[in-house]
């Protein structure tokens, strides 16, 4: 065991030699103290176990419990002898048997004085009984106990808490497949289908009119392009348009196109009601080594983009997922 005091208030600190060169806090002033080591320890002046005011042991502050004093080895423990206290001093008597000569002597005269008179021997009797009690010295108080010796109970010491296993850490999120756009100009295969840009325009376009003939359109449009073409010997495809504008599209199934720019703008498709540009196709069918052009129309752009983007569910041709073109602004034509 490391005996020490505590550099701050002189607290008296127990700990373990396990515990050498630890730092804890003391319990009395609640400032930090290191443990010094078996070399380091000064010797220190301990409380006299019998008084009476000796502290009962408490834990210190560092983790471990003040043990209880050691009793010399080879030689049972007696305490010292309590010293008792002087006897008090003889009461001076000379006074008190003065005092009782006096009173014999009045005794008798008062009895034969008084012999005839009973009540007035009484009353002598007990004055006399009165003056007495009054001159006899009062017995010396008894000495006080010694107190018991102070009992030394051992403390429990503090037992080392079990080691906790580390938790597991959770595994990461699966992380989501990467969207691949391809380049305007290049052409995407699903599978049998296969679909390609052929030109990107912002401006007005040309429309059928209900009274017969085209005329440019009063609307400004972005108008894309595409080419499907079906490159199975066996297998006919049913397309319908992927413009979501159309009156006359309405009921016909399949998805919408959806167009996008690199300020996070989402384009609509364009609205030409009965009036249909020309070169779009409604529904069709696609047969073998076969390919049809669709016109597809947007809302313009806002100027100074980067690119767009533009998704086409593939699905509006049998497929399944989507089809996805990068377009450059400079590829778009005014």
């Amino acid at each position: 065991m490391i005996r020490f005091q505590c550099e701050h208030c002189g607290k008296v600190i127990v700990a373990g030699d396990d515990a050498a060169g630890k730092t804890g806090k003391c319990r009395a002033c609640g400032k930090p103290v290191r443990v010094p080591g078996q070399a380091e320890t000064d010797p220190i002046d301990l409380p006299d176990p019998l008084a009476d005011e000796a502290p009962d042991p408490a834990p210190d502050d560092v983790g471990f419990a003040s043990p209880p004093p050691r009793r010399p080895t080879g030689t049972a423990y007696r305490p010292p002898p309590v010293a008792a206290e002087p006897p008090p001093p003889p009461a001076k008597r000379t006074g008190a048997l003065v005092a009782l000569a006096a009173g014999g002597l009045v005794l008798g005269a008062g009895i034969g004085y008084f012999a005839g008179h009973e009540h007035a021997r009484r009353e002598f009797a007990d004055a006399l009984a009165r003056e007495l009690a009054a001159r006899r010295p009062e017995p010396a108080p008894r000495p006080a106990d010694p107190p018991p010796p102070p009992v030394n109970v051992p403390l429990p010491m503090p037992t080392a808490a079990a080691p906790q296993e580390p938790e597991p850490e959770p595994e990461p999120p699966a992380s989501k497949p990467a969207i691949t756009w391809t380049s305007s100009s290049q052409t995407v295969h699903s599978g049998d289908m296969d679909v390609k840009i052929m030109g990107v325009q912002a401006g007005s376009v040309r429309v059928h009119k209900l009274t017969g003939g085209g005329a440019d359109s009063t609307e400004t449009y972005l108008s894309v392009r595409i080419r499907l073409r079906n490159q199975s010997a066996t297998k006919k495809f049913q397309y319908t348009t992927w413009n979501g504008g159309s009156l006359m599209n309405l009921g016909r199934g399949g998805g919408g196109a959806s167009l996008t720019d690199d300020n996070g703008n989402t384009y609509k498709p364009g609205e030409f009601g009965l009036e249909a540009p020309m070169g779009m196709v409604l529904q069709e069918s696609i047969y073998p080594r076969k390919e049809l052009t669709d016109v597809l129309l947007f809302e313009p752009p806002v100027p100074g983009i980067k690119y767009l983007n533009l998704e086409l569910p593939a699905e509006n041709f049998g497929g399944s997922g989507s089809i996805r073109f990068h377009i450059p602004a400079s590829e778009i034509k005014k």
